[in-house]
């Protein structure tokens, strides 16, 4: 089978995966509140700044160079102060942090990524295979918390294996993972 055929075969099973999911979930909904935050292992929170800074209507990033433990700090910080009620302070505190946040000067011959989504790509995602699943999660928890502040946990954990799929074929390894998630979320949305 040539890449092409490979290509649009995943393409279809992605498709038909998503129309086969039920019409109504009733799902366990995560807030992103403080408990999430303080239970979340290190890896799960890194790959939410990851995919919460990867999702379209993501806020800018701080000046400077910035890491995902500088925003993993302040959120450390800002999640100790707050009241333990407050559902999405996650989200809402990653909105405000490019004002909060000073990055350090970018080093000369270091990784400046200028491209739409720089390297979080298939070959990002597939060097966790087994080793990093909370990363996964978290990314893709971020990227939903980033469009609607909170996240389905069976969808969550439904785009993981979908993308977990997709990734999974070499000719996949450059996609980039908001470009092959997108269509997964848009698809459940006009379903509903």
């Amino acid at each position: 089978m040539d890449h092409f055929s490979m290509s649009r075969l995943i393409s279809v099973t992605l498709f038909c995966c998503v129309l086969l999911m039920p019409m109504t979930m009733h799902g366990q909904i995560r807030h992103f509140n403080k408990a999430w935050w303080d239970s979340a292992p290190h890896v799960e929170q890194e790959g939410f700044i990851w995919g919460f800074f990867d999702c379209p209507s993501a806020p800018k990033l701080a000046a400077g160079s910035t890491t995902a433990d500088d925003y993993i700090k302040y959120l450390d910080k800002v999640t100790g102060i707050s009241k333990q009620g407050h559902d999405d302070i996650v989200p809402q505190a990653l909105r405000r942090a490019h004002t909060k946040i000073v990055g350090r000067p970018t080093l000369k011959g270091g990784e400046v990524y200028k491209e739409k989504h720089g390297f979080l790509d298939g070959d990002w995602w597939g060097d966790k295979e087994g080793q990093m699943p909370d990363e996964r999660l978290g990314y893709v928890e971020g990227y939903l918390a980033c469009e609607f502040n909170r996240a389905d946990l069976h969808h969550a954990a439904l785009y993981v294996k979908l993308l977990n799929r997709h990734f999974a074929l070499p000719a996949n390894e450059n996609d980039k993972i908001a470009d092959a998630l997108q269509p997964l979320i848009d698809l459940e949305k006009h379903k509903n």
